[in-house]
């Protein structure tokens, strides 16, 4: 899944690839970044997993008390173990330097897939505005702690020096690991104390997501509806039907769709159809999609299996 800024086979042409928006709750009452320092180690950290994990990063931004990436990944487990991961590990940084050792036991860690190249733009760019809307800066530009600048860039903030040209003790000094990341070939040191952020963001992709347009880009940022996208991201996610109240929601799009009565008026056709809908917007997994839709819990995997995303045109 290592695509590279260039994007690899994997996300080029018709290929298709699961998009998923990770996302930690944030604190209620404590900060996770309290100086650059923290900000840092979690960007570094950021760039370790996704050459580990094989996770493609496609946008991010750390904000004071909770994270959000937008990641390309093989499946949904392999979505939740970079969270999982993430949290784990920034959380060991955290109490060597703070000597706190249970605050991250209360963050939950939401992961959404994302269902098409509309949403994934949107999606980025509610990441992206994130900064503006919590009043940290006026221009999502102006943010230091966000893959924002990677965007339509002409590489001035620097190439780096590639991991693959430093030995294995600096690397472990500089970025403070004690992971083996020699042969992370994308990756690349900034000489100071970091990770160059062009050297693991696939900004290539994100720009053809916008049509390669910067006034695309831009405007998507500045129009984007985030409360809308925060309902949907981190909220919707946690909400769960019973069987009663999704019956009576799906009912309405049944008839709205297919004219038709109830469920048993639909064709396997239209109940697959209705399946990814109760994935998607309901959070329904698949005995509850099973038994309300009455198909077989191995078609409705494979009719979910099957929603990968693709490439925009």
């Amino acid at each position: 899944m290592r695509g590279g800024n260039q994007c690899g086979s994997a996300y080029c042409g018709s290929h298709k690839i699961h998009v998923y928006h990770i996302c930690t709750k944030g604190l209620e009452s404590g900060l996770l970044f309290h100086d650059a320092e923290d900000y840092q180690a979690a960007v570094n950290l950021i760039a370790i997993l996704s050459c580990v994990q094989e996770i493609n990063v496609f946008a991010y931004c750390l904000m004071t008390n909770h994270i959000h990436v937008v990641a390309g990944a093989q499946n949904r487990n392999s979505a939740e173990m970079f969270g999982a991961i993430f949290k784990k590990e920034y959380s060991q940084h955290y109490t060597r330097r703070y000597g706190k050792s249970k605050v991250f036991k209360s963050i939950t860690l939401t992961v959404k897939e994302l269902s098409d190249s509309n949403y994934i733009r949107n999606c980025i760019a509610y990441v992206l505005r994130n900064p503006v809307d919590g009043g940290l800066v006026k221009a999502a530009e102006k943010y230091e702690w966000s893959s924002m600048p990677c965007y339509f860039s002409d590489g001035s903030g620097g190439t780096g020096i590639p991991l693959s040209a430093m030995g294995v003790r600096n690397i472990r000094n500089a970025l403070r690991t004690r992971r083996d990341i020699k042969d992370c070939g994308k990756l690349a040191f900034d000489g100071t104390s970091g990770v160059v952020p062009r050297s693991f963001v696939e900004y290539g992709f994100v720009e053809s997501l916008f049509n390669n347009s910067v006034v695309n880009f831009c405007l998507s940022i500045s129009k984007v509806d985030s409360a809308q996208m925060e309902y949907d991201l981190a909220i919707r996610p946690h909400i769960r039907y019973n069987d009663y109240e999704l019956l009576a929601r799906i009912d309405m799009i049944i008839k709205k769709w297919f004219d038709a009565d109830n469920i048993r008026m639909l064709t396997i056709r239209q109940k697959c159809k209705m399946a990814g809908y109760m994935s998607r917007y309901c959070n329904a997994g698949i005995p509850q999609i099973s038994r309300i839709l009455g198909l077989e819990r191995n078609l409705v995997g494979e009719i979910l299996g099957r929603e990968n995303t693709g490439l925009p045109d």
